[in-house]
């Protein structure tokens, strides 16, 4: 069983619950073991970036190492959380002034080791789609668009 760390988000927690339900059965049907990041914040996706470029990248930089004391990479279904998340652990690889800042923002020395990946890009990685086409009770094949 591949384990990933989950970063719902917060609109998965609350307008979006659906997808959080449908995120974790197909997770599950998938032999996958989604572990919620204890303790997480929101990515700021909405507001934060637009207004202080610092806060945005604490926010993810925080997320990011809760994940990597889990030791797992992490699996985020909202496409804006993944943006932001994705974006700032660049941001910090490439930047050393920029995780100096965030370092002592946050009171640690950040140790990021989780990779960041979106729900799409693990569910379409080779060990998923074969398990997809194997279950598969219905095909698709003469579908119309």
């Amino acid at each position: 069983m591949n384990k990933y760390a989950y970063f719902p988000g917060c609109s998965v927690h609350s307008s979006a619950a659906e997808y959080d339900q449908s995120t974790k059965r197909v997770a599950s049907n998938l032999g996958l073991e989604l572990v919620e990041i204890p303790e997480w914040n929101c990515c700021g996706a909405a507001s934060a970036r637009s207004l202080n470029q610092q806060l945005d990248l604490a926010l993810n930089a925080r997320n990011l190492s809760l994940a990597s004391r889990l030791k797992l990479d992490m699996i985020v279904p909202c496409a804006a959380c993944y943006q932001r998340l994705a974006t700032t652990s660049l941001t910090l690889q490439e930047k050393q002034q920029d995780y100096e800042q965030i370092s002592l923002v946050l009171g640690e020395k950040l140790a990021i080791t989780s990779k960041v990946k979106s729900l799409l890009e693990v569910f379409t990685e080779d060990y998923a789609l074969n398990i997809l086409q194997h279950e598969a009770q219905k095909s698709l094949s003469g579908l119309k668009i």
